[in-house]
């Protein structure tokens, strides 16, 4: 195996645990809004649900991040090994694209007379 393909695995590793550590906080943040008096009534799910909604947001977000680049890392370490056997590697099925928009000068607005 070559750098790369180490330095993918390593990569794909963190990311695996990263994904497994959110649970436990997503497991945490929902176990601590049901527990708390404060914000409503000792082992309300429904209510903690609702405390901790924003907090749910953000992990899912963080969550579809994680998911993405442990399989865009598992993506590339498959077709770098299966160019190394000597294997017809295809391009990547998705590609990222960076789009720049021109915007007109106010000088270029007014020349149609």
């Amino acid at each position: 195996m070559g750098e790369l393909e180490t330095l993918l695995v390593d990569h794909m590793v963190a990311c695996a645990w990263r994904l497994r550590r959110l649970h436990a906080v997503e497991a945490g943040v929902f176990q601590g809004e049901r527990d708390d008096d404060i914000w409503g009534p000792h082992g309300a799910l429904g209510y903690a649900f609702h405390q901790a909604t924003e907090t749910f947001a953000k992990l899912a977000r963080y969550e579809a991040a994680l998911e993405r680049a442990f399989y865009r890392a598992l993506h590339e370490l498959q077709r770098l090994q299966a160019a190394r056997a000597g294997q017809a590697v295809p391009p990547p099925v998705a590609v990222d694209v960076d789009i720049t928009v021109a915007h007109l000068d106010d000088s270029d607005e007014g020349d149609d007379a």
